[in-house]
């Protein structure tokens, strides 16, 4: 497991979608990326409340990680097809999101433009979103439902989230990342389970105590150093 990688990645995640939680960020990370208990005690919750973050989810990072990772291979594809001399822009994947929640059809097929460029939903200077981007960004987003969040948040993060990823001109570093993040143990498809309500610290706690017990069997020493840093987009 690249612990430097993930806890870069991470942090800049965070920073992107979840700008409260870059401090524990790169820990955070390195247990979903460890899988089991370390990855299943992130999600300790006692589910959301309508519309928002509320109820048991104190922190927002654990499902924008199962996100990617689930969605990993459509980020790939994505990051592999475009043509961007322009950037994508958020909006534009936005526009796509909300029309296929409102039709209930699947993203259009790779080889077309989103048709969220009909709509006219992409700003001067950013091309229209592909459709690599808007079946990766729908990837997402269905994860993050799958996890309880907010169908017009999910999409929001989504949207970002691709975006962000898709024009950081990082590509081979975002794939490694991806790779690192779904190594030890893929994500579960389907609906997710939603364990029982932990506080956000005993949560936090959990999963480092699992984390550093796989990584003393497996003879590796106590996680190294990686937490947040104040640039912007510097990974």
């Amino acid at each position: 497991m690249d612990d430097d990688l993930l806890g870069r990645w991470g942090v800049q995640v965070a920073r992107w979608a979840a700008r409260d939680e870059t401090a524990l960020a790169a820990q955070t990370t390195r247990a979903y990326a460890a899988g089991g208990r370390a990855r299943q005690d992130l999600f300790r919750t006692g589910g959301l409340a309508p519309g928002g973050f509320g109820g048991g989810l104190a922190v927002v990072l654990p499902a924008l990680l199962d996100a990617l990772a689930y969605a990993a291979d459509a980020v790939k594809a994505a990051l592999g097809s475009q043509q961007f001399a322009n950037t994508i822009a958020a909006t534009a994947l936005l526009v796509g999101l909300r029309a296929q929640r409102g039709t209930g059809q699947e993203p259009p097929a790779p080889d077309r433009t989103s048709d969220a460029a009909d709509a006219g939903g992409w700003s001067r200077g950013a091309s229209p979103p592909s459709g690599e981007a808007v079946r990766a960004a729908f990837d997402m987003c269905r994860r993050l439902r799958a996890r309880g969040v907010d169908a017009a948040l999910a999409e929001e993060l989504a949207a970002e989230l691709t975006a962000r990823l898709l024009n950081s001109g990082r590509r081979d570093d975002i794939a490694s990342f991806l790779d690192a993040l779904v190594a030890n143990e893929p994500p579960v498809p389907g609906t997710p389970t939603v364990l029982p309500r932990q506080s956000p610290l005993r949560r936090l706690a959990g999963a480092a105590s699992g984390l550093l017990h796989r990584r003393g069997a497996a003879g590796t020493g106590p996680a190294g150093s990686g937490g947040a840093r104040d640039e912007t987009d510097d990974v």
